[in-house]
């Protein structure tokens, strides 16, 4: 089981080196700091993961708050932000949620779906399992999305959170 919480009493910050901490004794590595490989920003707005090591099987666990004036928010799993097996991404101006993904720095085709749960201000759990063929991200009311797992990634090593949610915590089991 490896989890993490954001620096700072509301989980933000922009010192990353609490957060890193925090990352480092996930899953009880004893590796430090190296055993991750790095968070190159880790901000209310953008937190940024290499060497995930997300597999065939596993469950991202990921809580946070919607900011009360949020436009939208993204969660992007791959092998890097150019090449991104999921990219998903709750869109409060349109009410939709587009799932993509991301091939040499060039986006594929949208997959939108319009049961739109999240809400302003909210705090929210959702869960996404890879599998060998597609990612199920369970939203916050129990409401399945389903996405190609177009790369046929067996192992994600990049994540990134980026937009209008402050995660304050999320675990990979």
């Amino acid at each position: 089981m490896r989890a993490a919480r954001p620096p700072g009493p509301e989980g933000g910050g922009g010192d990353p080196v609490p957060l890193l901490k925090a990352l480092a004794a996930v899953g009880g590595l004893s590796e430090g700091l190296g055993a991750l490989g790095g968070i190159i920003n880790a901000t209310l707005e953008r937190i940024e993961i290499f060497n995930l090591d997300m597999k065939t099987g596993d469950t991202l666990k990921v809580k946070g708050k919607i900011s009360s004036d949020a436009n939208g928010f993204s969660i992007n799993l791959g092998c890097s932000f150019s090449d991104l097996g999921l990219h998903f991404n709750p869109r409060f101006d349109e009410s939709v949620i587009v799932c993509n993904s991301r091939c040499s720095n060039a986006w594929q085709a949208e997959h939108r779906d319009k049961h739109f749960c999240f809400s302003r201000g909210s705090t929210v759990k959702f869960v996404i399992e890879m599998l060998a063929d597609k990612f199920q991200i369970k939203l916050p009311d129990g409401h399945q999305v389903e996405f190609p797992n177009r790369h046929y990634y067996n192992k994600i090593s990049y994540m990134s959170v980026k937009g209008d949610f402050r995660v304050t915590s999320f675990k990979l089991e």
